[in-house]
């Protein structure tokens, strides 16, 4: 009877450990949002964070961007209705826990901008970081900034 009752102990153990290590999953995406104020040269600016993303310390809450390059569609990336072209900026943190760099798809026309964005890469704390949405740019009529880019989506590790 000891030893059965050894036994069936055991199994119960190791099916706590089973569903213990099998119930660990990602944590879900979490909200965030950017505001960018964006000069055109030398290309960048400071950026401010916010949402529950920031909130629970997954993205700081802010820092400048660089732009590293823009690759413009063909034929300049023009249609009779604007132009669309390919940016990519890294997001380096004031607080110095890392940099990470976003693809965004540039629609432009008259009325402004809207795009997606994607975040490609990152290091330090942002090692792993993914996370993807949408936004769009706001030209002011007196600069600087020469635009300011509103950023909205998810982030997770």
């Amino acid at each position: 009877m000891r030893r059965l009752t050894v036994v069936v102990l055991l199994g119960v153990v190791a099916l706590a450990m089973l569903a213990a290590g099998g119930s660990a999953k990602p944590p879900p995406p979490v909200g965030v949002g950017f505001v960018v104020a964006e000069s055109f040269i030398p290309g960048g600016g400071p950026f401010q964070a916010a949402g529950l993303a920031v909130d629970i310390g997954l993205i700081c809450p802010t820092g400048d961007t660089v732009d590293l390059g823009e690759k413009v569609a063909p034929n300049n990336g023009q249609t009779g209705q604007g132009v669309n072209f390919t940016s990519l900026k890294r997001f380096t943190c004031a607080d110095g826990s890392g940099t990470f760099d976003v693809k965004l798809q540039v629609r432009l026309n008259k009325n402004g901008d809207n795009f997606n964005w994607t975040i490609t890469d990152g290091t330090g704390a942002y090692a792993t970081l993914h996370g993807s949405g949408q936004g769009y740019g706001i030209y002011p009529t007196t600069p600087p900034p020469d635009v300011t880019d509103y950023y909205f989506g998810t982030v997770h590790l």
